[in-house]
């Protein structure tokens, strides 16, 4: 059989009209398959594949192991990083969790001479017994769950300790801002911070997190130093917005957290459970509001009890993908956030690709691969990222895959589209709220100053409202505060000259913009021209 190298476009037909069964009336679904264990790769046979990542673009990054015991960095259609390319470094092992820029760049979390270490595109950028450049007198302890937005920053969580062998005696999200030199490490959070007055634990993990694409919002599970009834907390953008213990605004109370994520306007995702029944505690809930539960009927599936919550993601037009497994059958949906309960079953475990396009089945799948105590899970790229409607959301999985008829099966990632989820009018902004209230804000258009000619912004509020409208460059930084305090109702429009807050004149490029009203944010682009 003659598989596909690379993902192409793919986009779903007739082959989905039934709903998803687990097997029972099992579907043929188009595919990809990126690499499977068993092809020729490089030096070697794959051996093994982890989680699939993706950059700003869509395209789809992994960690993969060779027979040889060697791991390689794939992106896009190919590989390109061996371990062996370290030497003399001796690099072994690494995480599943990793993540590449739009040029290739990555990081993932090798062994480096033996030492748990963060190791990019530049080469090692901190591994155990380091002195942690931004923290004097401390050394670094371990390292993990590294993440690498669309434009090469780096972040991950690591310990530190006060001898160069010492045992952990606090961990922190650090944060690279060019992944090639340690000197730009810095600490973002950590043990001991204190938020709304409690005190982040020296103690715990701190493991779940996610950062936008954009590098303004982060959001975060956090065990706080307070009753061990009441210590998970989840965290966004310097505040909380759930508690273990709190009322969750259906009857129950959130019990525990799992899966974070956050994408550039803001909209985010967290999963867990509740005190609730166990027929129906654990959740999906989107910007703040539970919107699927365990128990729950989705495209005519209805998710089991004992069903957990594998892994899930939200992308940057506030798609979600969600995946459910019980002890039977595995599932994975796809649906706009806040109308989650609307969801789609693209994928069940027993049904069958085909990979070739000739409407054929060619294998079945028999597993999905993804663990929330080694990341995320998934990584949901764009849709429609040349506003075309023929270009789909596309989701990258590790599956397990069986041969029919001839040939080899194994673990592979694989590639398949979504259904485009419903989108607003092409060239307008979406009204984007936390909480679940009516849009109260939104940015209708901008035009970039350019060297003959200002730009405007132009911004609606639904009613009188302290506003808040600020410029962002893409490493996250405020580089101007444009508006802060009372507006009127209705269209506003701002002049901005291309200039910073201290009057200079900003490079070329893109900036983001972020307006701000009570009970909601809305985001904005532009790009500057010199």
């Amino acid at each position: 059989m003659n598989r596909q190298r690379t993902l192409l476009r793919i986009v779903l037909g007739a082959a989905l009209l039934a709903a998803c069964a687990g097997g029972a009336s099992a579907r043929v679904v188009p595919a990809a398959i990126v690499v499977m264990q068993g092809d020729a790769l490089g030096p070697g046979t794959v051996s093994s594949v982890n989680t699939p990542f993706t950059d700003g673009a869509g395209r789809v990054g992994f960690v993969g192991a060779l027979d040889d015991g060697q791991r390689f960095i794939w992106w896009d259609s190919g590989p390109v990083f061996f371990s062996s390319d370290a030497l003399p470094e001796v690099l072994t092992g690494g995480e599943s969790t990793m993540g590449v820029s739009d040029t290739g760049g990555f990081i993932y979390s090798p062994a480096v001479g033996g030492n748990d270490a963060v190791y990019t595109h530049g080469g090692t950028l901190l591994k155990k017994t380091d002195p942690v450049p931004c923290l004097p007198g401390l050394y670094s302890s371990f390292n993990s769950r590294p993440t690498m937005l669309p434009n090469a920053i780096a972040h991950w969580v690591g310990g530190t300790a006060t001898t160069p062998t010492g045992s952990t005696s606090n961990r922190h999200l650090f944060r690279a801002v060019d992944p090639t030199d340690p000197e730009t490490i810095e600490r973002l959070l950590g043990g001991g911070d204190v938020i709304e007055g409690k005190t982040v634990k020296t103690t715990a993990s701190n493991f779940n997190y996610w950062i936008s694409d954009n590098g303004l919002h982060h959001i975060h599970i956090l065990d706080m130093d307070v009753a061990a009834s009441e210590n998970e907390h989840v965290y966004l953008d310097g505040v909380f917005i759930a508690q273990e213990g709190q009322p969750t605004g259906q009857g129950d109370h959130w019990s525990s957290f799992d899966i974070v994520g956050v994408n550039d306007a803001g909209d985010y995702i967290f999963t867990g459970d509740t005190d609730g029944p166990t027929t129906t505690d654990e959740f999906v809930a989107f910007n703040g509001k539970i919107v699927v539960r365990e128990g729950d009927t989705l495209d005519g599936v209805t998710i089991p009890a004992g069903a957990a919550l594998r892994a899930a993601s939200i992308n940057n037009v506030g798609d979600v993908l969600h995946m459910w497994g019980s002890s039977a059958n595995e599932y994975l949906f796809f649906g706009p956030g806040a109308r989650l309960a609307q969801s789609v079953c693209l994928l069940a475990t027993g049904d069958s690709l085909d990979v070739d396009g000739d409407q054929v089945a060619d294998f079945v799948v028999t597993d999905f691969n993804a663990s929330t105590t080694i990341g995320p899970g998934l990584d949901l790229a764009d849709g429609r990222m040349t506003h075309q409607a023929t270009d789909p959301t596309r989701a990258y999985l590790d599956v397990d895959l069986s041969p029919i008829g001839m040939g080899t099966g194994g673990e592979a990632i694989i590639g398949i589209a979504t259904s485009p989820a419903p989108r607003e009018e092409e060239g307008r902004s979406r009204d984007l709220v936390r909480g679940g209230s009516a849009a109260s804000a939104v940015i209708l258009a901008t035009s970039a100053p350019g060297p003959q000619r200002g730009g405007t912004i132009r911004y609606r509020l639904a009613e009188a409202a302290a506003a808040r409208l600020a410029l962002y460059d893409i490493a996250g930084r405020q580089v101007r505060l444009l508006q802060d305090g009372p507006a009127a109702a209705g269209i506003h429009e701002l002049a901005w000259d291309g200039r910073d807050a201290g009057g200079a004149r900003l490079p070329a490029g893109a900036y983001f913009l972020r307006l701000d009203a009570p009970g909601a944010s809305a985001p904005g682009r532009l790009v500057l021209v010199r």
